[in-house]
């Protein structure tokens, strides 16, 4: 053999053992890939149900087993009633003279039913007929008739009924 067919006849059996050897390497890889993966798996178990718990507390927060909930529009809750009052009430109390005109509109019709008796309030625009008795209601709700204050006579007898029913106050 001459040198050229040794140097050739080495080359190839260093390719051709070269690509042998690289086939058992493959299963050696593939094994190796695989288990990595697997103990990939194994080491983020525990983190998987850190996030779940996490991810559960972050709906419970929003839905509010608890109230007010901790996030999301709920978390207010608690001052919905009481804004509601004070929407209410403030409402009700800048309405006065709007209610207080309807009263007047409502207590007219009788006012002019009773011979020569005039009725309104103190915020109220309307005027006695002439020379007829007066009965005017204000907003502390007491009752004048012919400049006598009704509203305590009134009263004092509905307290001694009261009582004589068994109420103390």
């Amino acid at each position: 053999m001459g040198d050229n067919q040794r140097h050739s006849w080495r080359l190839w059996s260093s390719i051709s053992g070269w690509f042998s050897n690289l086939a058992g390497q493959f299963l050696t890889w593939g094994g190796n890939v695989i288990s990595q993966f697997i103990q990939g798996i194994k080491d983020k178990i525990a983190g998987i149900g850190t996030a779940l718990a996490g991810a559960a507390q972050t709906v419970a927060n929003f839905l509010g087993f608890h109230s007010p909930t901790k996030e999301g529009p709920g978390r207010d809750a608690d001052k919905w009633a009481p804004n509601f009052v004070n929407m209410y009430s403030n409402g009700l109390l800048n309405g006065i003279p709007q209610i207080q005109d309807a009263v007047d509109n409502l207590v007219k019709p009788v006012a002019i039913g009773v011979k020569g008796a005039g009725v309104g309030t103190a915020n109220t625009r309307s005027t006695p007929l002439q020379g007829a008795p007066t009965v005017i209601v204000n907003n502390e709700t007491h009752v004048h008739l012919d400049s006598h204050e009704m509203t305590n006579t009134v009263m004092n007898n509905v307290k001694k009924e009261l009582r004589g029913h068994g109420l103390k106050k």
